[in-house]
């Protein structure tokens, strides 16, 4: 007579450890898009503070200051499309309107700055 063997103790440990690795899979996916997210808004920060910046120069060196608004092309200091208004209030001060876009992420910063 041949000995009959259970298998069914080594089907359940492959079975918890299909379900350990899914598990630590799911927590590392969750983690890795909190960080991509997170990214996202610092680089929309960081091109939203290059724009005012990039407003800002572009202001002081205009001979007259005009009243109406203007849109500056910055698109080549992105790969993404952004958008930059600058708008004289008078003649040292200026309002600056900044749209970035970068991911899922989008954000738009208005500021008074001071020439």
């Amino acid at each position: 007579m041949i000995p009959q063997r259970s298998h069914g103790f080594v089907l359940t440990m492959v079975l918890i450890m299909f379900t350990v690795i899914a598990l630590i899979t799911a927590a590392l996916t969750q983690n890795t898009q909190l960080l991509v997210t997170q990214t996202h808004r610092q680089q929309i920060a960081a091109i939203n503070r290059n724009q005012i910046l990039s407003a800002q120069a572009w202001a002081r060196h205009q001979a007259e200051p005009s009243g109406e608004t203007v849109i500056l092309d910055v698109n080549d200091l992105s790969s993404r499309p952004n958008r930059l208004e600058v708008q004289w209030t008078d003649s040292n001060h200026i309002n600056v309107q900044a749209w970035a876009r970068w991911g899922s992420q989008q954000r738009t910063q208005e500021q008074e700055l001071d020439l």
